[in-house]
């Protein structure tokens, strides 16, 4: 496949490829290959609908059925994000890794632009590779054991952030079983890639709750200053999208933002998560 780097800090433009034609095993193993090298990948002018995403999503593995999002109808691996032009809030619109509040959190995205205002709503992806690298060696010293906890509960659970579109009241992406998303689960806060063996900054700004044996007072502000980190314009792409464009990205070790900045407008994109594995 041929690349061409994209402005920012990491991944790459892919070239000249029909993804509704390309779900081969071949193509399949040389897609996760070039997923590992760049981290994220953009490919423009693309024709799919929801089930063609979901046969591309396969290239890479299993995919999720989201537990809190409600799903397009007859292809339950695959959720429509969507803003309506008279809504304020966006779907997505803080620094995450995708479901980092599972046990198993996923292993990757694929995110497919259906419709996009004329300007704004670009999403922002930060790799947390580059994030940890540049930490100082005390701050390695100081994390390479410590786990942090996630939960979705204060996101999607009863009175949470997204409440209004489990209950309807929202015109957008619809959520549902708020009383299922009270769990937490502890993760390392320095992640080692289980393909690649490189070593990541895993905490986010949207799940991440806490650090396991430590106080809040003091939990909060450390984490602060590693989410701050990690999301630094110097590890950080920005996306452009326009319709027909799909980008998939490694949830292990990168985190996204959709930006909020197209009042009036409406946005629709649709996405598949590929399951992945427990982090170490």
């Amino acid at each position: 496949m041929k690349t061409q780097p994209l402005d920012g800090a990491f991944g790459a433009q892919v070239l000249d490829v029909n993804l509704a034609d390309a779900a081969d095993e071949a193509f399949a193993k040389d897609l996760r290959e070039l997923l590992l090298r760049e981290r994220l990948l953009v490919f423009r002018g693309q024709h799919l609908d929801a089930r063609s995403l979901r046969d591309v999503g396969r290239c890479l593995g299993t995919l999720d059925v989201h537990p809190f999002i409600e799903s397009v109808e007859g292809v339950p691996e695959v959720v429509a994000i969507v803003k309506e032009a008279e809504e304020k809030r966006n779907f997505g619109g803080a620094w995450h890794s995708e479901v980092s509040f599972y046990e198993q959190p996923a292993m990757g995205t694929m995110l497919y632009a259906v419709e996009t205002p004329d300007e704004g709503g670009d999403t922002l992806l930060a790799d947390g590779v580059r994030a940890y690298d540049a930490l100082p060696e005390e701050t390695k010293a100081r994390i390479a054991n410590l786990k942090a906890i996630h939960s979705a509960a204060h996101v999607y659970g009863e009175g949470g952030y997204y409440q209004d579109r489990a209950t309807g009241a929202a015109a957008g992406t619809k959520t549902r079983d708020m009383e299922a998303a009270q769990g937490r689960v502890a993760h390392p806060i320095v992640r080692t890639h289980p393909e690649t063996g490189e070593k990541i900054l895993y905490v986010n700004l949207a799940f991440t709750v806490g650090i396991e044996g430590m106080a809040d007072d003091q939990a909060r502000p450390f984490l602060n200053e590693l989410i701050r980190h990690a999301t630094d314009e110097a590890f950080v792409t920005r996306l452009r999208w326009e319709p027909g464009t799909l980008a998939m990205w490694d949830n292990r070790s990168t985190q996204h933002n959709a930006l909020n900045d197209y009042t009036g407008q409406r946005r629709e994109m649709l996405r598949v998560v590929i399951e992945g594995d427990r982090p170490i």
